[in-house]
């Protein structure tokens, strides 16, 4: 077809983005809607390092995966 022509995947991101196809959420912290955390608790997390991801987990109802990730700062970077 005419409409199509090759390039870079991140050269066709952008046109995506700019032709309003595509757009990347800028919500951060409780703003996100696959948030599962609270400010409150991810100020929780960071102040107890004495304790196990799995103890965490548990009082927030979460997988020690998602603690971790707050932690190592792959989640809540702004924070």
């Amino acid at each position: 077809p005419a409409h199509l022509r090759k390039d870079t995947q991140s050269s066709n991101i952008k046109e995506a983005v700019e032709k309003g196809r595509k757009f990347f959420p800028v919500a951060f912290g409780e703003e996100n809607p696959k948030s599962k955390l609270t400010l409150e608790q991810v100020q929780y997390i960071k102040s107890h390092p004495e304790m196990k991801h799995t103890e965490l987990a548990k009082m927030f109802g979460l997988s020690p995966n998602c603690i971790r990730g707050v932690r190592i700062g792959r989640t809540w970077t702004h924070i």
